[in-house]
């Protein structure tokens, strides 16, 4: 059986005692103030949002790939 993941082996903080919020660790504030629309366009905000996140998972992926390229 394979033993379940702990990310605190790979050094990640899994407390943080109330020295930081999630919407800080997370910095919402700056991405959800990422969206600055230049036009009032109702549909700005769906393509802002789509393709924010479509460069968020490109990152994720360009992330993964240059772990793989370190254990392999």
């Amino acid at each position: 059986m394979t033993q379940a993941y702990d990310p605190a082996q790979d050094c990640a903080q899994m407390e943080f005692d109330g020295r930081m919020s999630y919407g800080d660790y997370l910095q919402i504030n700056k991405i959800l103030g990422a969206q600055q629309p230049r036009s009032d366009a109702h549909d700005e905000m769906r393509f802002l949002l789509r393709h924010q996140t479509s460069e968020l998972w490109v990152k994720l992926a360009l992330h993964e790939l240059w772990h793989m390229r370190t254990v392999l």
